[in-house]
Protein backbone atom coordinates (compact mmCIF):
# COMPACT_ATOMS: atom_id res chain seq x y z
CA UNK A 1 0.00 0.00 0.00
CA UNK A 2 1.51 3.29 -1.04
CA UNK A 3 0.84 6.44 0.93
CA UNK A 4 1.58 9.79 -0.58
CA UNK A 5 0.65 11.53 2.65
CA UNK A 6 2.72 10.24 5.55
CA UNK A 7 1.35 12.79 7.99
CA UNK A 8 1.11 11.04 11.37
CA UNK A 9 -2.34 12.45 12.06
CA UNK A 10 -3.80 11.15 8.80
CA UNK A 11 -2.09 7.80 9.40
CA UNK A 12 -3.65 7.74 12.85
CA UNK A 13 -7.11 8.41 11.42
CA UNK A 14 -6.69 5.80 8.71
CA UNK A 15 -5.19 2.96 10.75
CA UNK A 16 -6.21 3.49 14.40
CA UNK A 17 -9.14 1.05 14.57
CA UNK A 18 -7.39 -1.79 12.77
CA UNK A 19 -4.20 -1.37 14.80
CA UNK A 20 -6.17 -1.21 18.04
CA UNK A 21 -8.02 -4.43 17.13
CA UNK A 22 -4.68 -6.04 16.26
CA UNK A 23 -3.16 -4.96 19.60
CA UNK A 24 -6.25 -6.23 21.42
CA UNK A 25 -5.79 -9.68 19.83
CA UNK A 26 -2.28 -9.74 21.29
CA UNK A 27 -2.94 -8.26 24.73
CA UNK A 28 -6.59 -9.21 25.36
CA UNK A 29 -7.05 -5.87 27.13
CA UNK A 30 -8.69 -2.90 25.40
CA UNK A 31 -7.00 -0.22 27.52
CA UNK A 32 -3.54 -1.75 27.13
CA UNK A 33 -4.17 -2.13 23.38
CA UNK A 34 -5.08 1.56 23.08
CA UNK A 35 -1.98 2.51 25.06
CA UNK A 36 0.25 0.34 22.86
CA UNK A 37 -1.09 1.92 19.65
CA UNK A 38 -0.90 5.42 21.14
CA UNK A 39 2.75 4.81 22.07
CA UNK A 40 3.52 3.97 18.45
CA UNK A 41 1.95 7.18 17.18
CA UNK A 42 3.69 9.24 19.87
CA UNK A 43 7.03 7.81 18.70
CA UNK A 44 6.08 8.57 15.09
CA UNK A 45 5.21 12.17 16.00
CA UNK A 46 8.61 12.57 17.69
CA UNK A 47 10.44 11.16 14.65
CA UNK A 48 8.28 12.20 11.67
CA UNK A 49 11.19 12.27 9.24
CA UNK A 50 11.87 8.55 9.74
CA UNK A 51 8.63 7.67 7.89
CA UNK A 52 10.04 8.94 4.61
CA UNK A 53 12.28 5.86 4.45
CA UNK A 54 9.45 3.38 5.06
CA UNK A 55 8.45 1.44 1.94
CA UNK A 56 5.35 -0.30 3.30
CA UNK A 57 3.70 1.90 5.93
CA UNK A 58 1.06 -0.68 6.82
CA UNK A 59 3.67 -3.37 7.51
CA UNK A 60 5.71 -0.86 9.47
CA UNK A 61 2.73 0.13 11.63
CA UNK A 62 1.71 -3.46 12.40
CA UNK A 63 5.30 -4.32 13.30
CA UNK A 64 5.60 -1.26 15.52
CA UNK A 65 2.33 -2.10 17.30
CA UNK A 66 3.43 -5.72 17.77
CA UNK A 67 6.70 -4.52 19.32
CA UNK A 68 4.82 -2.05 21.49
CA UNK A 69 2.64 -4.93 22.73
CA UNK A 70 5.80 -6.93 23.51
CA UNK A 71 7.01 -4.00 25.58
CA UNK A 72 3.72 -3.84 27.49
CA UNK A 73 3.99 -7.53 28.29
CA UNK A 74 7.65 -7.21 29.30
CA UNK A 75 6.76 -4.40 31.72
CA UNK A 76 4.17 -6.69 33.29
CA UNK A 77 6.35 -9.80 33.49
CA UNK A 78 9.96 -8.67 33.82
CA UNK A 79 9.76 -7.50 37.46
CA UNK A 80 8.29 -10.89 38.33
CA UNK A 81 10.96 -12.66 36.26
CA UNK A 82 13.72 -11.23 38.45
CA UNK A 83 12.33 -13.27 41.31
CA UNK A 84 10.86 -16.13 39.25
CA UNK A 85 12.72 -17.68 36.27
CA UNK A 86 9.47 -19.40 35.22
CA UNK A 87 7.98 -15.98 34.41
CA UNK A 88 10.89 -15.30 32.05
CA UNK A 89 10.18 -18.60 30.30
CA UNK A 90 6.51 -17.60 30.06
CA UNK A 91 7.53 -14.31 28.44
CA UNK A 92 9.64 -16.16 25.86
CA UNK A 93 6.82 -18.61 25.13
CA UNK A 94 4.34 -15.77 24.66
CA UNK A 95 6.72 -13.93 22.32
CA UNK A 96 7.16 -17.10 20.22
CA UNK A 97 3.39 -17.58 20.08
CA UNK A 98 2.91 -13.96 19.04
CA UNK A 99 5.49 -14.25 16.31
CA UNK A 100 3.70 -17.32 14.94
CA UNK A 101 0.26 -15.68 15.13
CA UNK A 102 1.33 -12.22 13.93
CA UNK A 103 0.51 -12.76 10.28
CA UNK A 104 -2.85 -14.36 11.09
CA UNK A 105 -3.80 -11.44 13.32
CA UNK A 106 -2.87 -8.90 10.65
CA UNK A 107 -4.95 -10.75 8.08
CA UNK A 108 -7.86 -11.08 10.52
CA UNK A 109 -7.78 -7.35 11.30
CA UNK A 110 -7.66 -6.45 7.61
CA UNK A 111 -10.53 -8.82 6.78
CA UNK A 112 -12.69 -7.38 9.57
CA UNK A 113 -12.02 -3.87 8.30
CA UNK A 114 -12.80 -4.92 4.72
CA UNK A 115 -16.05 -6.51 5.87
CA UNK A 116 -16.96 -3.46 7.98
CA UNK A 117 -16.41 -1.23 4.95
CA UNK A 118 -18.76 -3.38 2.87
CA UNK A 119 -21.36 -3.46 5.65
CA UNK A 120 -21.30 0.36 5.96
CA UNK A 121 -22.52 0.60 2.35
CA UNK A 122 -25.81 -1.10 3.25
CA UNK A 123 -29.07 0.48 4.41
CA UNK A 124 -29.39 0.65 8.21
CA UNK A 125 -31.83 -2.26 8.55
CA UNK A 126 -29.63 -4.57 6.48
CA UNK A 127 -26.56 -3.46 8.43
CA UNK A 128 -28.30 -4.38 11.66
CA UNK A 129 -29.32 -7.80 10.39
CA UNK A 130 -25.82 -8.63 9.14
CA UNK A 131 -24.18 -7.35 12.33
CA UNK A 132 -26.59 -9.24 14.59
CA UNK A 133 -26.11 -12.43 12.57
CA UNK A 134 -22.35 -12.18 12.00
CA UNK A 135 -20.96 -10.30 14.98
CA UNK A 136 -23.51 -11.28 17.66
CA UNK A 137 -24.12 -14.83 16.33
CA UNK A 138 -27.88 -14.37 16.77
CA UNK A 139 -30.22 -16.84 15.16
CA UNK A 140 -32.60 -15.67 12.46
CA UNK A 141 -35.59 -16.14 14.76
CA UNK A 142 -33.93 -14.03 17.49
CA UNK A 143 -33.21 -11.25 15.02
CA UNK A 144 -36.79 -11.35 13.77
CA UNK A 145 -38.15 -11.08 17.33
CA UNK A 146 -35.82 -8.24 18.33
CA UNK A 147 -36.42 -6.24 15.15
CA UNK A 148 -40.16 -6.89 14.92
CA UNK A 149 -39.84 -8.65 11.56
CA UNK A 150 -40.85 -12.04 10.28
CA UNK A 151 -38.27 -14.78 9.78
CA UNK A 152 -38.91 -14.50 6.06
CA UNK A 153 -38.17 -10.75 6.10
CA UNK A 154 -34.92 -11.25 8.00
CA UNK A 155 -33.81 -13.91 5.49
CA UNK A 156 -34.85 -11.75 2.53
CA UNK A 157 -33.16 -8.59 3.84
CA UNK A 158 -30.10 -10.64 4.75
CA UNK A 159 -29.91 -12.13 1.26
CA UNK A 160 -30.32 -8.68 -0.30
CA UNK A 161 -27.55 -7.39 1.94
CA UNK A 162 -25.23 -10.24 0.95
CA UNK A 163 -25.96 -9.67 -2.75
CA UNK A 164 -25.36 -5.92 -2.42
CA UNK A 165 -22.09 -6.55 -0.59
CA UNK A 166 -21.00 -8.90 -3.41
CA UNK A 167 -21.77 -6.20 -5.98
CA UNK A 168 -19.90 -3.57 -3.96
CA UNK A 169 -16.90 -5.89 -3.55
CA UNK A 170 -16.84 -6.51 -7.30
CA UNK A 171 -17.14 -2.77 -8.03
CA UNK A 172 -14.20 -2.15 -5.72
CA UNK A 173 -12.29 -4.93 -7.53
CA UNK A 174 -11.83 -6.63 -4.16
CA UNK A 175 -11.63 -10.39 -4.57
CA UNK A 176 -10.83 -10.69 -0.85
CA UNK A 177 -14.01 -8.78 -0.02
CA UNK A 178 -16.00 -10.98 -2.37
CA UNK A 179 -14.59 -14.10 -0.73
CA UNK A 180 -15.54 -12.74 2.69
CA UNK A 181 -19.10 -12.06 1.58
CA UNK A 182 -19.44 -15.54 0.08
CA UNK A 183 -18.28 -17.05 3.38
CA UNK A 184 -20.66 -14.78 5.26
CA UNK A 185 -23.53 -15.89 3.04
CA UNK A 186 -23.58 -19.28 4.80
CA UNK A 187 -24.49 -17.54 8.05
CA UNK A 188 -27.80 -16.34 6.66
CA UNK A 189 -28.95 -19.91 6.12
Amino acid sequence: MSHENLDPRSLLDEHWERLQFFAFTLLDDKDLASDAVADVFIRILKHENSLAEVRNIQQYLYGAVRNSCYNVLRKKLVPASLADPAALEELSAVEEKWAAEHEQNVIRAEMREMLATLIRTLPAQQQEIICRRYFNNEKILEIADKMGLSEYQVRTYGEKAINQMKINALKADSWQGLLLVVLLQDLMR
